[in-house]
């Protein structure tokens, strides 16, 4: 029989490691809409003003500079939803922008 020490012990870590877990999950959720909302307002900036072509090349440039950054910070899933939502509201709310980068 184990001493009751060793299974209070065992329960503790299983407790903690089931909060860090569920912890680390609502984080990369907030993380990833965050994301989300981040491309859509890089979108929005595009689409919302006249551009020339040197000014559009500069803020896609920015846009593919954000997405490397949260790549190479080690958060994938955030950067695709980065960039699945800029994409997105391009298309949406403007066809032709979108034909002539995508």
């Amino acid at each position: 029989m184990k001493p009751l020490h060793t299974i209070a012990i065992a329960t503790i870590c299983a407790i903690s490691s089931a909060t860090i877990a569920s912890c680390s999950c609502s984080r990369e959720s907030k993380d990833i809409d965050s994301a989300a909302e981040l491309g859509q307002k890089h979108a929005a900036m595009l689409c919302d003003t006249v551009l020339s072509s040197h000014e559009l090349h500069y803020r896609l440039l920015n846009v593919r500079s954000h997405e490397w950054q949260m790549r190479s910070n080690g958060f994938d899933s955030a950067a695709d939803s980065y960039i699945a939502s800029f994409e997105a509201y391009i298309k949406d709310h403007n066809p032709t922008l979108a034909d002539s980068i995508f």
